[in-house]
């Protein structure tokens, strides 16, 4: 294989990693710093020979680099999704549901404690040091899944298991919340009715505010180990791969 022709696919294998916009944290590199980036690491992995079929097309070969590439940062991209979704929904029961704030990794507007979740994430993915890992997991896929491999054969299987692993661990970190919500909630309900005439919803939301809060803190507290291993899932999913 030309070198030209490795330079070109070692970048389309990391360019999901790096160019993609809205996964954080790499995200918030700039841009011209990630296509730099990008480049060099190009040029370190496309020193390794490898041979690809003789009748392959240089088109479906950088599209297949591409996919694999996504194939990798399907893990990121799940537990941050993960963690969003479930902080849009504490702030849908805390009474949140109609605030929204400045997501600087995706540079719109989001729930409250989603991006406060998403960044807490993010700090521990970048605290234990998981975005270099990470690309030197994609470097070393090279090894293991030569450039301009057209035979690969993905099991959907572990994708299934992967997204629902993942959601189900998200849940569980944050079910106390949810279960406390719905009980206040149920309380709120039975307030209304015995006195219709009070604005409930007004007068309540503070408490639910305050029992939102305070709850979330515990539970990030409590379930921190849990947390890691829901951060760890990032990279572990690429190994399993």
């Amino acid at each position: 294989m030309g070198f030209d022709v490795a330079f070109v696919l070692s970048a389309a294998r990391f360019s999901p990693l790096l160019i993609s916009g809205g996964l954080p944290p790499f995200s918030r590199i700039p841009r011209m710093v990630r296509v730099i980036l990008m480049m060099l690491l190009s040029v370190l992995f496309s020193d390794t020979p490898h041979t690809y079929p003789a009748d392959g097309r240089l088109v479906v070969l950088i599209f297949s680099e591409l996919i694999i590439g996504c194939v990798f940062i399907f893990g990121l991209a799940i537990v941050y999704g993960a963690i969003d979704f479930v902080g849009k929904a504490v702030d849908v029961h805390m009474g949140f549901a109609a605030v929204n704030v400045f997501n600087p990794f995706s540079g719109q507007s989001g729930s409250i404690f989603g991006n406060l979740l998403s960044i807490g994430v993010i700090t521990l993915f970048v605290s234990f040091n998981l975005h270099t890992e990470m690309v030197r997991l994609i470097g070393l896929s090279i090894q293991f899944i030569p450039l301009g491999s057209l035979d690969i054969v993905i099991d959907p299987g572990k994708f299934i298991a992967y997204l629902g692993g993942t959601f189900v661990m998200a849940m569980m970190i944050f079910i106390p919340v949810f279960s406390a919500l719905f009980l206040t909630d149920f309380v709120i309900g039975l307030v209304s009715k015995s006195m219709p005439q009070m604005n409930v919803y007004f007068v309540t939301l503070p408490l639910k505010i305050f029992c939102g809060v305070m709850l979330m803190a515990f539970t990030i507290k409590t379930s921190m180990p849990l947390l890691t291993d829901l951060v760890y899932k990032t990279t572990s999913f690429i190994e399993g791969i």
